[in-house]
């Protein structure tokens, strides 16, 4: 990774991940210590990995196939996802990830992962249950009013982050 960006994920208080989309499955090659707070996994379970080992056995339902979707499709440049996650000690959580496309100075193409972490107090365990067997495309049941408040909140530091990162590619592009 650009040690451009590595001094954002190194201060960043959200949970980030890349992935190079120039390999094959889109391994992640870099994650900031939020990522591991959240999940519980340390750089050297994660680094080399596709991101799949967070879902639950089993799978997360059929929103992993939006998300190849928007991995397979090139001229998508962000996407917001919820999925059901498990941390390296088996809890569960709900995840609203946010990708966002970023292209390096010599061609490279990454995928930048936000993650965020949806409590699950016992009135929402139903709906971690139900992300493994449905798409949780529509999710306006899971939150109130001030939950989509928070999702705006989530979206901007996502797209924030996103542009943050695209920049410092582009300006150690042009320092070469």
């Amino acid at each position: 990774m650009a040690s451009i960006l590595q001094q954002m994920f190194d201060r960043s208080s959200v949970a980030l991940t890349l992935a190079d989309e120039n390999q094959e499955d889109c391994p992640l090659i870099a994650i900031n210590n939020r990522f591991t707070e959240v999940t519980g996994y340390p750089a050297e379970d994660v680094i080399g990995r596709n991101c799949r080992f967070l879902q639950p056995t089993g799978g997360a339902g059929p929103v992993r196939d939006d998300i190849r979707a928007f991995i397979d499709t090139p001229d998508r440049s962000e996407g917001r996802f919820l999925i059901a996650n498990v941390t390296r000690d088996g809890t569960p959580f709900l995840n609203i990830v946010y990708l966002a496309r970023l292209h390096g100075p010599s061609g490279e193409r990454f995928i930048l992962g936000s993650q965020f972490n949806v409590d699950l107090d016992q009135s929402r365990v139903f709906i971690y249950e139900r992300s493994l067997r449905e798409s949780l495309n529509d999710i306006r049941n899971l939150f109130s009013d001030h939950d989509w408040t928070m999702l705006g909140s989530m979206s901007a530091i996502a797209n924030s982050a996103a542009l943050i990162a695209q920049f410092r590619l582009d300006r150690e592009g042009a320092s070469e």
